[in-house]
């Protein structure tokens, strides 16, 4: 079981990742709508979603040397 700061501190991290999410969408629509990139629109949504489970995966899989650190 997780304790307060263990908690704390992943629910922190949570935040970053979700930050790191967003701003990833928001830059590549950006890049998008500016001609600097060219994916086609319906391509740009599923681009997305696979980018978000590819970063949720990697968390999932990293969260435990988090722990590890926490409790050192």
């Amino acid at each position: 079981m997780k304790n307060n700061k263990e908690q704390q501190i992943m629910s922190g991290v949570k935040n970053v990742i979700s930050f790191i999410k967003e701003k990833l969408r928001s830059d590549i629509t950006e890049a998008h709508n500016k001609k600097l990139i060219n994916i086609e629109k319906s391509e740009l949504g599923r681009t997305f979603d696979f980018i978000e489970q590819s970063i949720d995966a990697s968390f999932f899989k990293s969260s435990d040397e988090i722990i590890r650190a926490i409790k050192k």
